[in-house]
């Protein structure tokens, strides 16, 4: 079945492009699938972006609100990442995946995807760590990775996503790649945004059915999903 897929991507990366007329979004981005070495290209697909959303209420300075929708101009067989419920709970583990630096200090950044299984901690878990300050004003966001440091999302992460595995067996995207201090560190896990608590904003704006029974039965709705490998290309 081709479902029409569209990305979520952290927004600083389409700040630059805010205001410019709708035929040259259509240059600025692209999206790319089935990726299976970065360096080679080997296997992709590129798709373009015929229109990004970025939320009403995005704060560059605090990152608040960090979260955007993208529509691709065409149709594109691919299985997409669930949505989460709304407001669901913040516990247990989860899987970040991406093409980010590989080290804290310097650039060592991957051909191949990587993937690692990390701690995921609620709000005000989180508020419990060094990222005091920067996440208390940001209620709309969880933490992955852990306390000791040692696996975290790095720079080429942003927009890439922490999944989660429901009852059914069916992964879900619980956050988004936003920011944090260092990669790795101790008492610093990365920073995402909570997608579940984003779900009334994402239906609406991409288009989707309020609930997933409605989405089943109405197929022909734009499916949009989050991107997993950070892969937008300008």
């Amino acid at each position: 079945m081709a479902f029409k897929l569209g990305l979520m991507k952290f927004l600083k990366h389409f700040l630059q492009y805010q205001g410019i007329p709708a035929p040259a979004m259509k240059n600025a981005f692209k999206a790319v699938f089935i990726l299976e070495n970065r360096c080679s290209g080997q296997n992709r697909l590129i798709k373009r972006i015929s229109k990004v959303t970025i939320h009403q209420n995005f704060n560059y300075n605090s990152l608040k609100n960090d979260i955007a929708v993208a529509q691709l101009e065409s149709a594109v067989d691919f299985e997409p990442v669930c949505l989460p419920p709304t407001n669901s709970r913040t516990r247990g583990q989860g899987t970040i995946i991406g093409y980010g630096n590989l080290v804290n200090n310097g650039q060592k950044f991957p051909c191949t995807l990587q993937e690692a299984n990390v701690n995921v901690y609620s709000w005000n878990n989180c508020l419990k760590t060094g990222n005091y300050r920067d996440i208390i004003n940001l209620p709309k966001t969880v933490c992955a990775g852990f306390k000791a440091g040692g696996i975290d999302t790095c720079n080429g992460d942003s927009g890439g996503p922490l999944l989660q595995v429901n009852s059914a067996g069916n992964y879900y995207i619980k956050g988004i790649t936003s920011f944090g201090h260092g990669c790795g560190l101790q008492n610093n896990p990365g920073v995402y945004t909570d997608v579940s608590k984003y779900i009334p904003w994402i239906r609406r704006n991409a288009g989707l059915a309020r609930t997933a029974r409605e989405t089943t039965q109405k197929i022909t709705y734009t499916i949009n999903f989050l991107s997993f490998l950070g892969s937008i290309i300008s």
